[in-house]
């Protein structure tokens, strides 16, 4: 069954000096993971979430030179999920 576009996994990655992060969300049913340019990208279970706070995310990061956005609680990437 196809995912509702309303729910995507996060894409919200945040690399700095203190490790790699990323936004908890819904948790899936099964694997998470990306196809880009052809190769298999993991995420963690419960990165799914709403494509409107994609949205902000993406337009915070545009606007205001690079900084992280502060409208979700980041969590450390699992060791569990390769990078």
């Amino acid at each position: 069954m196809p995912r509702s576009f309303q729910q995507v996994p996060t894409w919200l990655e945040n690399f700095d000096e203190d490790g790699v992060w990323y936004v908890p969300g819904s948790t899936a049913n099964g694997e998470v993971s990306y196809v880009i340019f052809g190769n298999s990208a993991p995420w963690p279970t419960d990165s799914e979430i709403p494509l409107v706070q994609v949205k902000a995310a993406v337009n915070h990061f545009r606007e205001h030179a690079g900084e992280r956005w502060v409208g979700a609680e980041w969590k450390p990437w699992p060791e569990e999920v390769p990078l």
